[in-house]
């Protein structure tokens, strides 16, 4: 089959210029997204600049991202071009290696790119490679919708993340306006204990101090009429022993 492909197209050949197996590496990945034509033009000036895995190697990665911009996806082509040759040069010797699992170990480097290297270089590697199956719109399309649903899965999964939160908030402050709730039923109808004493400190206020006792509802006036020598300016006495008077016999304004 492959001889008979050989003879029906003897001049077959990638559209994308190229000298060696390595250039054609570095064009195939600045194809992806992008046409054949737009990468032929920046590739002459781009391997003038840098014509082998080591010029590759040692760039700034500005000055590679900017000589291959106009192919777009610029940061992500420059990065797997500059490490893939980096393993060019540590794993195979500054070679472009010569079988599918090694360029596969290439970053940006998958399964069509690999074979258009291979393909092109065949007489030159000694090997007989097969070309990947052109992607249809229908793998496409698809591809596309795996990306979206995914996309989605994620964000729901963000929102029920922050549901979840948002119920455990509401948990701590029901339970905690409920132990609240229960303490001011407590103080207010625990009849045994009235009147109560309070020492007060530093920090007290009357209004503080009403609401400990009477719930966070209760005015300030109850205690300040219950002790009105022991209150200067409107704030109680520091060290001094208010006498809270029952809630149900107390004036309340």
């Amino acid at each position: 089959m492959l001889e008979a492909l050989r003879k029906a197209y003897p001049d077959a050949a990638t559209q994308l210029h190229h000298a060696n197996p390595f250039q054609l590496l570095v064009a195939t990945i600045l194809s992806a997204q992008c046409t054949d034509e737009r990468v032929n033009k920046i590739t002459p000036a781009l391997f003038k600049r840098f014509p082998d895995p080591a010029a590759f190697a040692n760039a700034r990665p500005e000055d590679v991202e900017e000589a291959i911009r106009s192919t777009g996806f610029f940061h992500g082509k420059a990065k797997s071009i500059m490490e893939s040759s980096k393993m060019i040069l540590e794993r195979f010797g500054g070679k472009v290696p010569r079988d599918m699992d090694s360029l596969l170990s290439l970053r940006g480097v998958a399964r069509k790119t690999a074979n258009v290297v291979m393909l092109s270089g065949s007489y030159r590697f000694g090997k007989t490679a097969v070309a990947a199956a052109p992607r249809t719109d229908d793998d496409k399309c698809a591809d596309e919708l795996n990306r979206t649903t995914a996309s989605l899965r994620r964000e729901l999964d963000e929102q029920d993340g922050e549901i979840e939160k948002l119920e455990q908030q509401l948990d701590k402050c029901q339970n905690r306006d409920c132990a609240q709730a229960q303490a001011e039923k407590a103080a207010v109808k625990n009849d045994e204990k009235w009147p109560k004493k309070h020492r007060v400190k530093n920090d007290d206020t009357l209004r503080s101090i009403a609401a400990q006792y009477y719930g966070s509802g209760s005015k300030w006036q109850i205690v300040e009429e219950a002790n009105p020598s022991k209150v200067s300016k409107g704030l109680p006495v520091v060290g001094a022993e208010l006498t809270l008077p029952d809630p149900k016999g107390a004036k309340r304004p």
